[in-house]
């Protein structure tokens, strides 16, 4: 994320990730067989900042795709509401903070 937003990276609005997401897709980082969507890796926050600053993300990994994102990758597509698919590989989006 420090090429969309260099100042929040990681900690981004839906709208500054979900234009990072489709223009990671566009180029072809997508993942997938039809490399449509990306993998959301927040590991790296620390939990408290995650419920806080990310809730709603929290939330839809949880609801929809069953997924816990305190500890693993959400799938997400470029509307970022994050729709559940099997896990293939994790894109690298410089999600390190």
């Amino acid at each position: 994320m420090p090429k969309y937003a260099p100042r929040e990276k990681d900690l981004s609005s839906r709208d500054v990730v979900s234009r990072a997401s489709a223009v990671e897709i566009r180029e072809g980082r997508g993942v997938g067989e039809k490399k449509d969507h990306i993998y959301l890796n927040l590991q790296h926050i620390p939990p408290d900042v995650l419920d806080q600053r990310l809730p709603g993300i929290v939330a839809v990994a949880r609801t929809f795709a069953g997924v816990d994102a305190h500890k693993e990758p959400n799938s997400g597509d470029s509307d970022g509401y994050g729709r559940s698919r099997p896990l293939e590989r994790v894109v690298d989006l410089g999600l390190k903070g």
